[in-house]
């Protein structure tokens, strides 16, 4: 079922479409500005356009959230902007890339967040920000390695010794942070834990760069840290110890003790798609979850008590927190009003493959009113 409060849209929506149809709406979208994304000059994507960002830290880049939008412009043909993207990245990792050795020379305590590769910062200097962030950010540094290594084998990125180098630092890395086993802040950026979302993507990561050995213009032999060489059965290794992981996780997202523990989280979808860490019954399992305990009538929230406010507002702020206000609140619309930087993972040019993806399939496609300039608010509804 296709819903909108969108009069435009609204003359152009169906029960069914064709393939001229659905470039129909694309075509109206793009007329919108609803494509358009704030590009730097080097290719990054500030997390907010809005005038004042760099007041509240949303002109800042996010790793995580960077992948998420070249990989789309990507799939939609755009390689040269994916590329741009991800060679800036690359860039910035290879800038400090001492975050990786100190910690895999024991020189550094991964228990100290600030003290990991950081994955928020100045996209415009490449420079890291002095702000206390919860850095401890397995999947995104897994979200990195996954994404480049992909557009390396398919052959949209030459790579040279110095790419290899940093690439090695990444397996590297996990290993000496055990991240099969590794308290993070995941993609929520909130409290640490063991989570499921997390190994995945790292676990994804893992393979994608194993596959590079393949090919026979890898160079191997750079693939290597002092006297450490990055192997295919040291990969392997790796990758096993985060299957074993989530073999024993999943459904869940975290099985600690209370209150770590998590049943529900809608980032284990990404596991599931672009990723296809997970499939089958497994992904159906999940996605069963997600829908019968997360969705709303505005999308998904992304945990049950959906904190987004600040990290672990329901937990600091319990008296607050049971405002009516917040207590009428749906679940579901909770994630479409107060993350926009995590609703534009799915806005934009993303949500053409959405569109095309999900509602053949019978899903919900809401596009709301526009709330600000040249944006309408989009959502999918699982």
């Amino acid at each position: 079922m296709v819903v909108t409060n969108n009069k435009k849209i609204q003359e152009l929506m169906k029960a069914s479409y064709s393939l001229e149809e659905i470039q129909e709406v694309s075509a109206m979208l793009s007329q919108e500005d609803v494509f358009d994304f704030l590009i730097l000059d080097n290719g990054l994507f500030p997390a907010a356009a809005a005038v004042g960002a760099e007041n509240t830290g949303y002109a800042y880049v996010w790793v995580r959230d960077n992948v998420y939008v070249a990989y789309a412009h990507y799939s939609l043909g755009l390689t040269e902007i994916a590329v741009k993207n991800a060679q800036t990245l690359m860039a910035y990792f290879q800038k400090y890339r001492s975050r990786f050795e100190q910690i895999i020379d024991g020189l550094s305590d991964p228990a100290v967040a600030m003290n990991r590769p950081h994955i928020r910062f100045n996209g415009q200097t490449l420079s890291e920000v002095e702000e206390n962030w919860q850095h401890a950010q397995n999947d995104a540094l897994g979200y990195f390695l996954w994404f480049y290594c992909k557009l390396a084998r398919e052959g949209h990125i030459q790579l040279q010794q110095s790419d290899v180098e940093m690439l090695g630092l990444f397996p590297l890395y996990f290993e000496s942070v055990q991240y099969w086993q590794d308290e993070d802040s995941g993609h929520w950026e909130e409290g640490r834990k063991i989570e499921a979302s997390s190994i995945g993507v790292v676990v994804t990561g893992l393979r994608t760069l194993k596959q590079l050995f393949t090919d026979s213009t890898f160079i191997a032999h750079c693939c290597r840290y002092n006297d450490q060489f990055v192997t295919p059965r040291r990969l392997e290794d790796l990758i096993k110890k985060g299957e074993t992981a989530l073999g024993k996780i999943l459904p869940h997202e975290c099985i600690q003790p209370e209150p770590k523990a998590r049943r529900y989280d809608s980032a284990l979808l990404f596991l599931i798609y672009p990723l296809n860490v997970i499939s089958g019954a497994a992904a159906d399992q999940i996605l069963q979850g997600v829908v019968n305990n997360l969705q709303g009538d505005y999308g998904i929230s992304r945990y049950l008590g959906d904190s987004f406010w600040c990290k672990n507002f329901l937990l600091t702020c319990p008296k607050i927190s049971k405002h009516p206000s917040l207590q009428s609140v749906k679940p579901g619309l909770r994630i479409i009003i107060g993350r926009f930087r995590w609703v534009k993972r799915l806005s934009g040019v993303f949500l053409t493959l959405l569109f095309q993806r999900y509602t053949a399939s019978g899903f919900k496609l809401t596009v709301g009113p526009r709330i600000w300039p040249s944006r309408s608010l989009i959502s999918i509804d699982l």
